[in-house]
């Protein structure tokens, strides 16, 4: 089963006297048709699902259909279509975007995904919002000013039911990773890039496309991207940003238990040259547990460090810390993985996974760790208190079907957030089965 794709938010402004808190949150509902599977009258399978918010409060979504094969895998994808939706005047800015997975929503621009209907190549597109047209007669959205950035083909050995059965799935996954490292406000992102001889060649590299137009792809980057990005692995970055006109790539060096300390290095990429400027903090931390180094699990846009020891920041090198007791929260200790993803932001945290009680279980729980009053708080708590609703986080959210050797999957409590931290979107079941879609929106 897939762990839930989720970030942990945390601390903006992490020595500031006025912390975010809980109970600065409204909790609401969201309507059905922003996050939903069912099957419909042809037998088709049909998910609509959120995946990433602007922090102006756009969420987008992608609305996707396919053709289960009947022995658990997928025979073609019937519809790939999109939304975008306002959170604060609670209406669409676009119900139906055609032929168009969204997976990442910037200030001005949309990260977009297309299976070709050849089936053979996903296609990368960056539009800009405000080049979205509604076509009346059709009653669906159109963007004729996106621009195309990247075509991803694999050789013809690899069947075209397999091809679409990983575009549905690995494109969610990868909306949720985008929420912290694919993509920044600005429009830049980094695409992962399969090869066209599958088989025989490593599929875990990238090409780094700029908002300014210019990009490079790993196999050709300076010797500094390669060792930031653990020798062109994507997966590494911890924080993909922009500050004082450039991007900014984050990630983090291990620890050597009690030899020498966790690094966050950083890279500044100039807009008029691909030479990244590199520097790197020393990250003093000790656990008091082990008497060992603790590693980074997270960096966000404010400069703040997440460990399993607490919270530090970027600004002064890490010397001021905020010592928080994550014990007990967190499935034996670890804050790495599915745990925590590497992005978080603002004064509370969110916890996807579990949390071990005093006799040693694990419960699954989406917990809100608010650090202004230090406690955490519980989203099944808070939906019984206002709706009387149990939530039941035993049962999947969506289903994924077979593709390749892989045995179809599904996914969790869905999670998506703005950057700032103003806006969360939770996805769940309760108790009788119901797909329920809740917003905290922070006043």
């Amino acid at each position: 089963m897939i762990k839930r794709i989720v970030g942990v938010f945390s601390i903006s402004l992490l020595f500031s006297s006025a912390y975010a808190s809980v109970n600065d949150y409204d909790l609401r509902r969201l309507p059905a048709s922003l996050g939903n599977e069912f099957t419909n009258a042809s037998g088709h399978v049909r998910q609509f699902m959120p995946t990433t918010i602007n922090n102006a409060g756009l969420m987008a979504g992608t609305r996707m259909t396919w053709n289960p094969d009947g022995n658990g895998g997928v025979s073609a994808i019937q519809g790939q279509a999109s939304y975008i939706y306002d959170l604060e005047n609670r209406s669409y800015v676009a119900d139906y975007i055609v032929n168009m997975a969204i997976t990442y929503i910037g200030d001005s621009s949309y990260l977009a995904k297309r299976l070709h209907p050849a089936g053979t190549r996903w296609q990368t597109y960056r539009c800009p919002i405000s080049g979205l047209v509604e076509d009346l007669g059709r009653g669906v959205w159109e963007n004729p000013s996106c621009d195309l950035l990247d075509n991803d083909y694999l050789d013809q050995q690899v069947p075209q039911a397999d091809w679409a059965g990983s575009f549905l799935m690995f494109n969610v996954m990868r909306a949720g990773f985008d929420q912290a490292f694919g993509s920044n406000p600005e429009g830049s992102t980094i695409v992962m890039d399969y090869p066209d001889d599958f088989y025989n060649s490593a599929a875990d590299k990238y090409t780094y496309y700029s908002h300014s137009g210019t990009s490079v792809h790993s196999s050709e980057a300076p010797q500094s991207w390669v060792n930031l990005t653990d020798n062109g692995n994507p997966n590494s970055i911890m924080f993909f940003g922009y500050e004082g006109g450039n991007d900014v790539i984050y990630t983090a060096e291990e620890a050597d238990s009690s030899v020498s300390p966790a690094n966050v290095l950083r890279l500044e990429i100039p807009n008029d040259t691909l030479d990244p400027v590199v520097s790197q903090t020393e990250i003093e931390w000790i656990d008091p547990s082990t008497g060992e180094y603790v590693d980074v699990a997270a960096i966000n846009e404010s400069g703040d460090v997440l460990t399993k020891n607490g919270v530090c920041n970027l600004s002064d090198g890490c010397l001021s810390k905020t010592n928080i007791d994550f014990s007990g929260l967190t499935t034996g200790g670890d804050m790495q993985g599915s745990t925590f993803m590497s992005y978080f932001d603002d004064e509370v945290f969110v916890i996807p996974y579990c949390f071990s009680e005093p006799e040693g279980s694990c419960q699954s729980e989406v917990i809100l760790y608010d650090v202004g009053s230090d406690q955490p708080f519980y989203l099944s708590d808070l939906v019984f208190n206002k709706f009387s609703e149990m939530l039941d986080y035993e049962e999947s959210v969506f289903t994924f079907p077979n593709f390749g050797a892989v045995v179809g999957s599904s996914l969790d409590a869905r999670v998506v957030f703005s950057r700032n931290g103003k806006y969360l979107v939770f996805l769940v079941r309760d108790v009788s089965g119901s797909i329920n879609r809740y917003v905290m929106r922070r006043n």
